[in-house]
């Protein structure tokens, strides 16, 4: 499949890779619609509302496991040859086992909760299903980070598509079956089945292939990259993953079920952003000398790629969520301002994305927190007054604060020679 997906590509490095991560961004954002919209048909909003949750609660899990481990090989595998399996296998072991002690907190926490807000309703055998959830998605994640920063943008597109396609089937037959928890198991599934595969593909012809490249790493600089990296990295996924938590406490199951349709949009623009910068990371970290062009191209790309899509949604929203079927136009305003919020986080995503080209992690943590205190603190405040909405409103403002803060020092970045 990556063979025939391959000489298609071009064949600059920066432009295959950072076009096959948005090609793979864009398919799973085009069947992740197929999928929330079939969701929506197929299971009521309390349950959709529940699973959602969960599918939250998990990804929360993954990425405070994962210790943005994603990442850091973006930056790191570029610079390695021999040992670069090692540091993949390594990093591994330390998100598996956060994600398996991690899950099992979770799933005892969950049950803390009220009956209407549980979302494994006090199920032993859906709490260990919910676990070794956790242990896939983890190794899912990182395992796309070791992908890209091998610069195999190719296996990811193939391996995001499979995944989406296999998830929309199972959604199907677990409906057809009458099966609870349906959306969980059609998540969980297939990550049981792609990552054994893949990681025998990257070991078995990947990693020889680079066995003989010269590496250049400084330890205990990766050390201390690591450790900030991961640091901001927790407060990324504080905001992006309790905010719909907030909604689910705040507002309930089913206002959960409802706004999380637009919070899936808002998240497909944000992996599209994060696709090209990813790519102008890993090829900026293995010729840091190109990086200023590196980012004069991808910021063109970016702003010819997300500009258009958002006005597309700003104007369709309306018509776009009625597919969902009745009561998803509730989210219209929610949709267009977190829309809107994905134009300053172009800017912040690239200017993190040179930051970690260069080794630099203190911009990452500065300008994670203000965000996080940002949107945070205002859906809080808002939340009571203004329901949903004050995520959406909340995400523009704080992307908006922090990309003005960044700009001047991108635009110095980018106008060097």
């Amino acid at each position: 499949m990556t063979g025939r997906l391959r000489p298609a590509l071009p064949t600059d490095p920066l432009t295959r890779n950072g076009y096959a991560l948005v090609l793979s961004t864009l398919v799973t954002g085009a069947l992740g619609v197929v999928y929330w919209v079939v969701a929506a048909r197929l299971f009521d909003a309390r349950e959709l509302g529940l699973d959602a949750a969960a599918l939250t609660a998990m990804t929360l899990v993954a990425s405070v496991a994962g210790m943005n481990l994603s990442g850091a090989l973006v930056f790191v595998l570029p610079r390695l040859g021999p040992s670069a399996g090692s540091y993949i296998w390594r990093y591994y072991r330390w998100a598996g086992t956060g994600a398996l002690a991690l899950g099992a907190v979770a799933a005892l926490g969950s049950t803390l909760l009220d009956d209407a807000r549980d979302f494994l309703g006090g199920s032993p055998s859906l709490a260990v299903l919910f676990v070794i959830a956790c242990l896939g998605w983890v190794l899912f994640t990182v395992q796309d980070g070791a992908l890209t920063g091998l610069q195999r943008g190719d296996w990811v597109l193939a391996e995001n598509s499979a995944f989406s396609v296999a998830k929309l089937l199972l959604l199907i037959v677990a409906a057809r079956l009458g099966l609870s928890h349906g959306v969980l198991l059609s998540w969980v599934l297939p990550v049981l089945v792609l990552v054994p595969l893949l990681n025998l593909l990257i070991a078995h012809t990947v990693l020889p292939a680079i066995a003989g490249r010269p590496e250049a790493v400084d330890e205990l600089g990766l050390r201390r990259f690591l450790g900030i990296n991961y640091a901001s990295a927790l407060v990324y996924q504080a905001y992006v993953h309790l905010l719909p938590l907030l909604v689910l406490l705040e507002l309930g199951a089913e206002a959960n079920g409802l706004f999380y349709v637009a919070w899936t949009w808002s998240t497909a623009i944000d992996l599209l952003s994060h696709a090209l910068g990813s790519s102008l990371t890993a090829e900026g970290s293995a010729a840091p000398e190109q990086l200023p062009v590196h980012l004069r191209r991808t910021a063109t790309r970016l702003a010819l790629l997300v500009g258009p899509g958002v006005a597309a949604l700003v104007t369709v929203a309306p018509v776009l969520l009625s597919v969902y079927g009745d009561g998803y136009d509730a989210s219209v305003d929610v949709l267009r301002l977190l829309s809107l919020g994905a134009l300053p986080r172009c800017i912040v995503i690239l200017a993190q994305s040179t930051s970690r080209a260069r080794g630099r992690a203190g911009l990452l943590l500065w300008s994670e927190v203000a965000i996080c205190c940002i949107t945070l603190g205002l859906t809080l405040l808002l939340l009571p007054s203004h329901g949903a909405t004050a995520v959406g409103i909340s995400w523009l403002v704080g992307n908006t604060v922090v990309a003005a803060l960044l700009l001047p020092g991108l635009r110095r970045e980018a106008a060097q020679a």
